[in-house]
């Protein structure tokens, strides 16, 4: 049977009204023809998605609970699957500006998706005043991770203008009935704890090596600082883009030993510092990031969610921005060293009788009680960079022209900052709770800022600065 692991199953658990567990993406295309017809286009995207998403397993298939939550809920063929329940198409009113776009985007990202049907949905966009048209891309995170969503793009998107992907053929999957989820729920349960038991020795030998790591090493150990972001979540979204060039993020990282990512996390580092300082709630101690990283072994290619979690300090109690950049490479370097000597913790699967009413109970009691309003976070900001394609993409002949994340604000972390890269761009998107980050433009122009401030200490020669 296909089932849900833990990992993705908590995405399901933890999702409430209000905070909807989704990611998505929105890309800008240019028009593939002259006297572009929007609602023509829309049309032939439907009929060519029909063709195509019969290959992509869960694009096709909804969620079964297992009978009185046994186990985890699988994933069975929709048997009323309509391409019309999926696909739709919005209109910007006149004049069509990119802050319209990005609020539409915003209530699109507030809706929760229909879990009685397969799990995801994407919006054609038109009416931009500058001739492009976008599409919005949502897909619940228990079915794909930032990770596995790009190998979307890749089974329905083209690398030319000319050429489409053939139609797939769709992969059988099993249709159990409720006894059959009851009995393999029951040998699931038998199974557990023979399983436990076989990596009892590979966990013990994982944790003691967690504690050597946390005693000898530069990993963050203590908890994030208060700020705005680290509130519950209410039920409004606010997004909002740009672009960082990655190659002169490169050559930045080259010369001052960092990755490309430990030179993002110095820019949203130096972003935050000022939109902080700015409004008086810049804390003493730094704050600190939480990193999803893949744990994806090399070839797979499964939809499945398989990430870990760094924390690293932001390094904002810093002023000069290249000691801020040092101070996040060493946190980094030691979180990274730590995940991999403890992959061993991270659960492959959990079964246990009635866990989503469980946590969900347990959810409901700390807001009762007020428990979460008590905890201090564990991170301040959740910063995240996926892998995207490095040569141009086409759809249905229309030339992408950007890829930008929108990510998930959730309770306790009412801010996310992604990005995700697109041939020799770095396109970021800043998805909030719009209570918690009522002024998301404002955020942008200060990581703008943050970049150039970073660019101009690194001091690069000049015709690479020339080139940024």
């Amino acid at each position: 049977m296909n089932k849900l692991g833990i990992t993705d199953a908590s995405f399901l658990h933890f999702e409430r009204d209000g905070a909807p567990m989704a990611i998505a993406s929105l890309q800008r295309f240019a028009v593939p023809y002259e006297r572009f017809d929007a609602q023509c286009y829309f049309n032939r995207l439907k009929r060519y998605l029909a063709a195509r998403v019969q290959g992509v397993e869960f694009m096709t298939r909804r969620l079964k609970p297992t009978p009185f939550d046994l186990d985890q809920p699988v994933w069975v063929t929709d048997t009323d699957f309509d391409i019309d329940r999926h696909v739709f198409r919005s209109r910007l009113q006149t004049p069509g500006t990119e802050r319209q776009l990005n609020a539409l985007v915003a209530k699109l990202h507030e809706q929760p998706l229909d879990r009685s049907r397969p799990l995801w949905e994407m919006h054609v966009i038109d009416g931009l005043s500058d001739g492009t048209f976008a599409l919005y891309s949502k897909y619940h995170h228990a079915a794909v991770d930032g990770v596995s969503g790009q190998q979307v793009m890749k089974l329905l998107y083209s690398n030319t203008a000319e050429a489409d992907p053939a139609p797939l053929a769709g992969t059988p999957v099993e249709q159990p009935n409720d006894a059959q989820l009851f009995v393999d729920a029951l040998m699931n349960l038998s199974l557990q704890p023979l399983e436990q038991f076989t990596r009892m020795g590979e966990r013990m030998r994982a944790m003691a090596r967690m504690g050597e790591l946390m005693r000898g090493t530069s990993v963050e150990t203590g908890m994030a600082p208060e700020t705005p972001f680290n509130v519950r979540v209410g039920p409004y979204r606010t997004f909002t883009t740009t672009s960082l060039p990655l190659f002169t993020m490169r050559q930045v990282g080259r010369k001052l030993d960092a990755s490309v990512n430990d030179v993002l996390l110095a820019v949203c580092a130096g972003g935050l510092r000022a939109y902080l300082e700015r409004k008086d709630a810049l804390p003493d101690a730094a704050l600190l990031a939480g990193i999803p990283v893949s744990l994806r072994r090399s070839g797979d290619r499964s939809f499945s969610n398989k990430v870990g979690l760094l924390r690293s300090t932001l390094a904002t109690d810093e002023q000069d921005p290249i000691v801020r950049l040092n101070a996040i490479v060493g946190s980094t370097r030691a979180a990274k060293v730590l995940l991999e000597e403890t992959r061993a913790l991270i659960p492959d699967d959990v079964h246990l009788p009635g866990l989503a009413t469980l946590l969900q109970g347990a959810m409901a009691v700390s807001e009762r009680l007020g428990w979460r309003r008590m905890m201090t976070p564990a991170c301040n900001v959740v910063v995240s960079n996926v892998p995207g394609p490095r040569r141009t993409r086409f759809l249905l002949g229309a030339e992408m022209l950007t890829h930008h994340p929108v990510s998930i604000p959730a309770d306790g972390n009412a801010l996310n900052i992604t990005v995700q890269s697109y041939g020799n761009r770095l396109d970021l998107g800043i998805t909030a709770c719009l209570e918690a980050l009522p002024d998301a433009e404002t955020l942008r122009d200060d990581l703008e800022q943050s970049w150039l401030t970073l660019l101009d200490a690194a001091r690069l020669p000049e015709t690479l600065a020339a080139a940024a």
